[in-house]
């Protein structure tokens, strides 16, 4: 006789003795002060970082305020994080000397770290997403799909 499979599952303790709101922030996106030596680039970021006088600029802006706005990694298997949005904010933290980088840390594949590296760069001008027909720039990744905003600049 075949052994029957079930998708019940019981909740576990946590889930008992814990409050809605408790179980709702544990989903949230955490934001952390890591090591900038536990955080690699992602390897196939589109842009490039550029040492210029704004590069400059935002280092003398680090130095004097700190990072802002937090740079967002996904964590990988051996413990390490990885650069999904930040690159220029990560190196002007090295060059102005800190050791850790604020970042907010999100649960996310390759395929969607991917779409969101596009979706935050979407109002940049940039090559890699373009104006597209009927209004939408789409985005092809080995199994997601992700529907961009037009851009306003053409080529």
């Amino acid at each position: 006789m075949a052994e029957r499979k079930s998708d019940f599952t019981l909740p576990t303790l946590d889930d008992l003795f814990s409050s809605q709101v408790v179980r709702d922030e544990a989903k949230l996106a955490k934001i952390r002060d890591i090591p900038i030596e536990q955080i690699d680039d992602f390897p196939d970021h589109p842009y490039k970082v550029r040492y210029d006088e704004d590069m400059m600029q935002l280092v003398a802006s680090i130095k004097e305020r700190g990072v802002i706005t937090p740079t967002t990694v996904r964590p990988k298997e051996d413990g390490r994080y990885e650069l999904v949005s930040g690159h220029r904010r990560k190196r002007a933290s090295e060059i102005a000397g800190f050791e850790t980088l604020r970042c907010d840390v999100v649960e996310l594949d390759r395929d969607e770290a991917t779409i969101l590296i596009l979706r935050k760069s979407s109002t940049l001008f940039s090559p890699v997403a373009v104006s597209c027909p009927k209004e939408k720039c789409v985005f092809m990744s080995s199994s997601k799909r992700a529907f961009l905003p037009k851009r306003t600049q053409t080529f």
